[in-house]
């Protein structure tokens, strides 16, 4: 199979696909890792084994599990649909995936750090910019709405339902904001004190307030740039705290303060109740004091 023959088939392939088109860019991505790979190595007609390298190059690059399993689901699924269309064999055949750890990277922050991450990024909100990231990260925080929920926001989506302020949310895999997320006082009043001081009839919820470009709405990656900046200045200047960090905070204080399992999985519109357990799991562990118990058997004498 030659190179560029094996582009058009990806192309093929990916409007083959009954997937959105976010999601038909993540598979072409995927995809041209794998046509590099090969290319470089003059690899002009792969094998099984050749997969198993490809798998090994993988581990190499410091890929996280869940990555390197993507990768290798969208490979499989490629060559299964040339075997089915009698293109090439399917070379991924009995190709084992990798184990993904059922645990979050990112970590959350405890009450007390959340407390002063509100208290720093509030001693901003003097200006309409310091009042939208006021508002983006007590939403975050206080809801647990996915980054990416937010930035697709609009005014609108704020609502009234009886005395409960709601927003409305597209969630994760849907076509439609159909998702009603409760709203606190508190939140409700933060995020109506930015939309008076910005007086902007833009329909996005947060936008940029550029003076030189104007307004647009605020992007993924501005997002994270404000929350990462405003966690560094609270002393967590690590990769292992982020934007999502705070959706992460959300489930770990639901919990603490006595939430259950099913209403932490139903705030969080979790499809199944197993991710849910993953922070139950998470708060178990770092609760446990197991291993002060082993080390003080092993070091301390008796009295």
């Amino acid at each position: 199979m030659e190179f560029e023959n094996l582009k058009s088939l990806f192309d093929e392939y990916i409007e083959y696909k009954d997937v959105k088109e976010y999601t038909k860019n993540s598979y072409k991505k995927s995809l041209l890792v794998w046509y590099d790979y090969i290319k470089v190595r003059s690899i002009k007609s792969p094998k099984r084994n050749d997969v198993l390298n490809y798998k090994t190059y993988l581990f190499k690059k410091d890929l996280g599990s869940a990555s390197i399993q993507r990768h290798l689901g969208i490979l499989s699924g490629f060559y299964r649909y040339c075997k089915a269309h009698d293109y090439y064999d399917d070379i991924t055949y009995e190709v084992k995936g990798v184990k993904i750890s059922p645990t979050f990277k990112k970590q959350a922050l405890s009450i007390p750090a959340a407390k002063k991450l509100i208290k720093r990024v509030k001693q901003d909100a003097t200006t309409v910019q310091g009042k939208r990231n006021y508002a983006m990260i007590v939403l975050l925080l206080a809801t647990g709405i996915r980054s990416n929920e937010l930035v697709t926001a609009n005014v609108e989506d704020i609502d009234l339902i009886g005395s409960d302020y709601i927003i409305r949310v597209k969630g994760k895999g849907r076509d439609e904001k159909d998702s009603p997320v409760k709203l606190s006082t508190e939140v409700y009043e933060i995020l109506e004190d930015y939309l008076i001081e910005r007086n902007n009839d833009h329909d996005a919820l947060f936008i940029t307030h550029h003076l030189r470009f104007g307004n647009h709405r605020i992007s993924n990656r501005r997002l994270r740039e404000i929350v990462k900046e405003y966690l560094v200045l609270i002393g967590y200047d690590s990769k292992a705290y982020s934007t999502h960090s705070l959706r992460h905070t959300f489930a770990t204080t639901a919990l603490t303060m006595g939430a259950t399992i099913y209403e932490t999985k139903g705030a969080l519109r979790h499809k199944d109740i197993s991710t849910t357990q993953i922070y139950v799991q998470g708060l178990e562990m770092m609760n446990s004091d197991t291993h002060i118990k082993v080390s003080d058997a092993i070091f301390k004498k008796k009295k």
